[in-house]
């Protein structure tokens, strides 16, 4: 597989990070492409740069845990995979949400079934358990589900089991 490259936008999402701070650390390092006018870079490129600001530390380190025991082409690998489930699953959300009511619940499983997948590639790059921010990303998928599906959860039928 080739490397993708990514906007800003998508490498903020990618790498769990700011905005500002990844547009700081690329302002001026050469776009690896350009896509229909908007520059890309690749995601060495990007940690690289990342990298070379003042008080940084790793980028590489900061990331995934995991990260460490991958080659760079498995980890641009696994990072495009979980985007691009991410992609297809939120447009998948904002369809659902489009549709009319009647058709929804019909519609529902397939939504499930993308944000399934993107539950799968969250547990292969954490196999200890989600961090919060990739459980975060769940969470709201699975809520705006239920929400698209006028599905209510009562919390009676869940126990807390602190008590």
């Amino acid at each position: 597989m080739a490397n993708p490259t990514f906007t800003i936008n998508a490498a903020t999402e990618i790498l769990e990070s700011d905005r500002r701070k990844i547009q700081k650390a690329l302002r001026n390092v050469p776009p690896d492409a350009k896509v229909k006018g908007q520059q890309q870079w690749r995601i060495k490129t990007i940690l690289d740069a990342l990298d070379r600001l003042p008080g940084a530390v790793k980028a590489t380190q900061k990331n995934n845990t995991n990260r460490s025991s991958l080659s760079n082409d498995e980890f641009v690998t696994q990072m495009f995979e979980q985007n691009e489930a991410f992609t297809r699953a939120s447009d998948a959300l904002v369809a659902l949400g489009k549709m009319p009511k009647r058709l929804r619940r019909a519609e529902a499983k397939h939504v499930f079934a993308k944000i399934d997948t993107l539950v799968k590639l969250f547990e292969k790059a954490e196999p200890d358990g989600l961090s919060e921010h990739p459980l975060s990303i769940v969470q709201q998928m699975m809520s705006g589900l239920l929400w698209a599906c006028d599905l209510e959860l009562d919390p009676s039928e869940f126990p807390d089991d602190d008590d």
